[in-house]
């Protein structure tokens, strides 16, 4: 009986497919922030910030050569045939395959006319080979991840993750290794990532060998450029700031303000499973059916909120007191900037949900241009802001540019009556979340009692959440 409830319910597959994957990313990630805290103590603030630069300038890099297109092609392979799908495969590896000699090809010349330093550029190797084993790995499960079978991707990911990290941290606690000689391992282990997915590919399809047609590449790459700028244009968003701060203020402001957004970071990684596991369900209905569709983004839309809003709660209340104990006296700081990022918790959940919602709609091409101009936004306001106010220019800037792109996002639905019943849903919620939090406000401000006003907002969040779901329609309907 449990297992016809899970196939012939769609939200409890998508939560059970999220959940998997938030288990196995979740574990991974606990390891990849115990790692960060280990080589914060270890190196301090300026390693930290060392670290956060390199790790943004090898993943920018790492999302132009996987070119997004693992969400590329977990749409396609959610309607495709088999036939179709595996010659789709050939032609991706392939493109993959070209731009890797290419990019890092381009980008170690780079490196090494600009005089860096020998340990700069092996950090830079490491952590490029991470990314790009990391991204190349998710564009082989993207068959898996279509036919919504997502435990075994997580548990890969696990493995070729959490023990290399481990290695890493044992390293860096129990021996005097330099920086760069311990995250040596996290490189080593997620090479086996792409090996496992191409197993699970070829389970699939059969053996998949890339084209490396320049022609068929290029085609490919002129079709889907949309999905690759809006990664990077995603990913380099993320990180504005710490590369701003680092070119301007140092590394040490750098390191403060990586510290805060690793955690907003790795608590958001559920965010984005949910909206992973989400996808098929509206690739699959839109255009089909509407009424299903409409159904699956409104209760998409009702889990995102309520988890970006116990993510928010969570950021404020829970992780801006352990920073501290955690992460050392030296980046105290860190602390005050996630309690005012924290509202970015809320502010992510509603973008990851409208990134699928558009993706299905083929709207990515007015997706990636208000990304771009958000993007723009950020970086602009962030160097302006820096100056007056500091690290927290950054904060401002990021919470700021996010809004806009809610925003902008629900004017660019092309559904007149799906836009309309979402941002019903979505006010009728901000009204309630607008209530809790000047009450929990109120009680913070007035009686200076931060547990008083963590437990008063939280139990009516949850008073709210149950309200809004009927458990039992929930499993049966």
């Amino acid at each position: 009986m449990l297992s016809a409830i899970i196939k012939n319910n769609v939200l409890v597959k998508m939560i059970l497919n999220a959940g998997w994957l938030s288990i196995g990313r979740m574990m991974t990630d606990v390891a990849s922030l115990v790692l960060y805290v280990t080589l914060a103590r270890s190196f301090g603030a300026s390693g930290a910030g060392q670290y956060a630069y390199g790790f943004a300038i090898a993943g920018m890099t790492a999302y132009i050569i996987s070119w997004g297109l693992d969400d590329y092609l977990i749409r396609e392979c959610s309607h495709l045939s088999k036939v179709k799908i595996k010659l789709l495969l050939r032609r991706v590896l392939g493109l993959q395959t070209i731009l890797l000699v290419v990019i890092s090809s381009l980008l170690f010349i780079i490196i090494y006319s600009t005089g860096a330093s020998e340990a700069s550029i092996i950090l830079l190797v490491i952590l490029f080979v991470y990314h790009v084993s990391h991204l190349l790995a998710r564009t082989m499960f993207a068959p898996s991840f279509a036919h919504q079978k997502m435990a075994w991707p997580a548990f890969v990911e696990f493995l070729c993750s959490a023990l290399p990290i481990l290695a890493s941290i044992l390293m860096m606690t129990f021996t005097d290794t330099s920086m760069v000689k311990s995250l040596l391992p996290i490189a080593l282990g997620m090479i086996f990532f792409p090996i496992a997915a191409y197993v699970s590919m070829k389970n699939y399809y059969g053996v998949i060998i890339p084209s490396l047609s320049i022609r068929s590449a290029y085609n490919l790459a002129v079709d889907t450029w949309h999905f690759s700028v809006s990664a990077i244009i995603f990913y380099f968003s993320a990180r504005i700031g710490i590369v701003a701060l680092s070119l301007i203020l140092g590394d040490v402001s750098a390191g403060l303000y990586a510290t805060a957004m690793k955690i907003i970071e790795v608590g958001s990684r559920a965010l984005n499973f949910l909206s992973v596991a989400g996808y098929p369900a509206l690739s699959k209905n839109y255009n089909v059916n509407d009424e299903n569709f409409k159904a699956a983004a409104t209760r998409l839309l009702a889990v995102s909120l309520y988890l970006g809003a116990l993510f928010t709660w969570g950021l404020f209340f829970i992780a801006s007191p352990l920073m501290v104990p955690v992460f050392g006296e030296e980046l105290r700081g860190a602390s005050s900037l996630l309690q005012g990022l924290s509202v970015l918790g809320i502010l992510i959940a509603l973008d990851m949900f409208s990134l699928r919602i558009l993706f299905s709609m083929h709207l990515q091409r007015k997706r990636l241009r208000v990304h771009f101009v958000g993007m723009i936004i950020m970086g602009i306001l962030s160097i302006v802001l820096i100056y007056p106010m500091g690290i927290f220019g950054c904060v401002a800037a990021a919470v700021i540019s996010y809004s806009l792109m809610i925003a902008m996002y629900f004017r660019i639905f092309n559904n007149r009556a799906i836009t309309l019943a979402l941002l019903r849903y979505f006010l009728l919620f901000l009204v309630k979340y607008a209530v809790i939090i000047m009450i929990a406000m109120g009680i913070y401000l007035y009686y200076d009692a931060l547990v008083i006003s963590a437990i008063a907002s939280i139990s009516l969040l949850l008073f709210m959440l149950f309200l809004e779901f009927d458990v039992k329609k929930l499993i049966y309907r």
